[in-house]
């Protein structure tokens, strides 16, 4: 039985647990969820390996918690053919979401006013602390 959300793709631009938790429920809902990672390190949550003496062992059962039923890419925003790419995905998506610090997204190009202009109907959603 298809989704919901069937047809609808999410670009996450998240770390830690905010916003991948929201991503990994609308994935189950049957979104297609692409996670933008770093490279070098990926979401920093893949280092966090123990909590008040609970390590995560050979399954990182914290990240893979909330990065389920996720597709993802490694993007170095740093650079422009990284965020070249990343506005290419941009073009072709419904939703974008973030828990970066807007002036982080703004430095990187990827604040709303910017792509907004790729892609006019894109649902643009940034959750912060």
């Amino acid at each position: 039985m298809p989704g919901a959300l069937e047809g609808i793709r999410i670009l996450e631009l998240g770390h830690w647990v905010a916003v991948p938790s929201a991503a990994a429920i609308l994935a189950d809902w049957g979104a297609e969820v692409i996670k933008v990672e770093e490279p070098a390190v990926g979401d920093a949550m893949r280092g966090f390996r123990s909590v008040e003496g609970v390590t995560a062992g050979e399954v990182h059962f914290w990240f893979e918690q909330v990065n389920r039923n996720k597709k993802s890419v490694a993007v170095d925003l740093r650079l422009e053919p990284g965020r070249q790419a990343l506005y290419r995905l941009v073009q072709n998506s419904d939703v974008l979401v973030s828990n970066f610090r807007v002036p982080a997204l703004e430095h990187f190009g990827l604040d709303y006013a910017t792509l907004s202009r790729l892609n006019p109907r894109l649902v643009y959603a940034v959750l912060t602390g």
